[in-house]
């Protein structure tokens, strides 16, 4: 009985690399990389980045060779990374030839999810690491925030509160830089439990996490 089963568990492990490898090789027949459409919209030095992460820049045996050992080994998924924005904002961007002060300016907006926690998130995300950001959310800006932050592909589950999410503004003009920022909402007492519980379940889940910027009041 134990040299049957030896036997069989054998024949699965060779099995599974029979599938592991053929699927390597046929994957490989495809042409292109995973990431060449992703990496077509990416500044070069980010794009460079994901291709070493990933091995794309090495020849194809020696892909083949950690791509297996990552099978053997259990080290081929990706750490997730929770990060952590408790007061973010809807960052506005003005760019001015001049500011003209006590008069009109007329500009054309350019709105981000903001938050040091979600530039985090954004540039991990860029280079292609395994990244979910949460914290607090609340009112039209919040919800405008989710669409912003689903339009970027930044995974996130944050908390929904009563308050408004905050909006920051940035002026740059004539080389200077101007910033009005508002200081966010107001926390209920239930509503930092119910953050507290869900950080709890987001931070078990993650290997790494990071926890940036200011908090509200």
């Amino acid at each position: 009985m134990p040299k049957y089963l030896l036997r069989r568990f054998a024949e699965m492990l060779i099995t599974l690399f029979l599938i592991a490898t053929a699927t390597f090789f046929l994957l490989e027949a495809v042409p292109g990389d995973p990431l060449t459409e992703r990496a077509s919209k990416l500044s070069p030095t980010v794009k460079e980045n994901l291709y070493k992460r990933y091995g794309l820049d090495k020849p194809m045996m020696e892909r083949y060779v950690l791509t297996m050992t990552g099978i053997c080994t259990g080290e081929f998924e990706l750490e997730m990374i929770l990060t952590v924005t408790m007061n973010p904002s809807v960052d506005t961007r003005y760019q001015l030839d001049e500011l003209i002060i006590d008069d009109v300016n007329r500009v054309t907006p350019e709105k981000t999810a903001g938050g040091k926690g979600l530039n985090v998130a954004r540039v991990l995300g860029q280079l292609g690491d395994d990244v979910v950001a949460t914290g607090l959310l609340g009112g039209h800006m919040g919800a405008y925030m989710a669409e912003l932050m689903d339009a970027n592909g930044i995974k996130n589950d944050f908390v929904p509160i009563k308050g408004e999410t905050r909006i920051c503004l940035n002026i740059l003009h004539a080389g200077n830089q101007t910033e009005l920022l508002e200081s966010g909402p107001t926390i209920a007492p239930e509503e930092l439990d119910a953050f507290t519980a869900k950080f709890a379940e987001l931070a078990s889940k993650a290997d790494v996490v990071t926890i940036s910027g200011s908090l509200p009041r």
